[in-house]
């Protein structure tokens, strides 16, 4: 099997987060609260990191990054360094969305997954998640709202992860419509492991974008709808 090498950023929130693996495999990690600290932070950990790996820029064959939704300035932090080091190696981008990371931890055949971001002033980032021939498909848009629009016509068993859960983890206990389990709290931000194996998952899959295509996924609310997804 070849060796495919991939380096993993995200910083859509007060993490940052950069991994390096080798077939989803992780070489070399860093995951460190850094509020504000990304900017200036985010490419000397790069540096260090391939030097902990014993690998240069060149040698990484992909480049993937959170797209969003989350913070604003951490999202362009990443982005933007990102499209840098695409540009400079000519190596193509792996995207991947916060909401999928999260849903990604949870491994579950038989329940819904549904990650809840905090978007502040009392609304979440959203989505609903579900395993279908054992790959993990999103099955509604995206949407940013009130944490009870998202309950309201959630039924059965849903599994609920993300940091949203910090503030609304006692309002869905009262859904009686809702079979409500909650991930594991170390799993409510990415987790390094997970990212490694998400990209590589999209790196099989071929999914991948130049710099110029690269855009962040910033969700704002005159853009989100809420209806179901066509069956493919």
């Amino acid at each position: 099997m070849d060796n495919t090498y991939i380096l993993t950023i995200d910083t859509h929130s007060k993490f940052l987060i950069v991994v390096i693996a080798k077939n989803g495999i992780i070489l070399s990690r860093y995951k460190r609260v850094q509020a504000r600290q990304h900017c200036r932070l985010l490419i000397p950990t790069v540096e260090i990191l391939l030097n902990k790996a014993g690998l240069c820029l060149n040698d990484i064959d992909y480049l993937s990054v959170n797209i969003g939704p989350g913070s604003f300035t951490g999202l362009r932090i990443g982005l933007a360094s990102v499209k840098g080091l695409s540009m400079a190696v000519d190596k193509p981008i792996i995207a991947f969305s916060s909401l999928e990371a999260l849903a990604f931890c949870v491994k579950n055949q038989f329940a819904f997954v549904c990650p809840l971001i905090d978007a502040k002033r009392g609304q979440v980032y959203s989505a609903l998640y579900a395993y279908k021939t054992k790959s993990l498909s999103r099955i509604t848009d995206y949407f940013l709202c009130p944490v009870e629009q998202v309950l309201k016509d959630l039924k059965g068993k849903v599994i609920f992860t993300g940091d949203g859960l910090n503030l609304y983890a006692q309002q869905i206990k009262k859904y009686k419509n809702i079979n409500a389990m909650f991930a594991p709290q170390k799993l409510w931000y990415p987790n390094t492991a997970n990212l490694a194996k998400l990209s590589y998952d999209y790196y099989q899959k071929r999914k991948f974008f130049s710099a110029k295509e690269l855009s962040a996924l910033y969700l704002y609310s005159e853009s989100c709808t809420m209806r179901l997804l066509p069956h493919q």
